[in-house]
């Protein structure tokens, strides 16, 4: 089993796309976090301050191909419909197959390709969580 692929909006890019994800780095496993936290006069360190956690927003870019081929040109365009309905639905759960007990709530924010190239080239997707 590929275990760097995706679930999102409840499907999975193999299964239910028949895609491939190839994450470009690796995934972040928490979230960038601002702290707050105070120093005590005499006292070594820092004492968090009540439980105010800020999470920053991130990105996380990956690639999408193509698990097996797609056909005729009339198959490439339809597919490319399908991806685009499929990844536009807005902020969704994004589950990593590596994590399947863990999702994050992420949304495309960009898709880069070419219409007719994407297919040998790939899909990029930069994901905002």
């Amino acid at each position: 089993m590929i275990y760097n692929n995706i679930t999102f909006d409840g499907r999975h890019c193999r299964e239910h796309m028949g895609l491939i994800y190839v994450p470009d780095k690796p995934e972040k496993i928490i979230a960038p976090q601002e702290v707050y936290s105070y120093r005590v006069g005499g006292v070594p360190g820092t004492v968090a301050y009540g439980d105010k956690q800020d999470a920053e927003p991130y990105t996380l870019t990956g690639t999408f191909y193509p698990a097996m081929d797609v056909g005729d040109e009339a198959a490439v365009r339809r597919l490319w419909r399908a991806i685009a309905q499929w990844l536009g639905v807005g902020r969704r759960q994004l589950i990593m197959d590596s994590e399947p007990d863990k999702y994050i709530m992420a949304e495309v924010q960009q898709m880069d390709c070419n219409e007719y190239g994407w297919v040998e080239d790939g899909l990029k997707v930069t994901w905002l969580c």
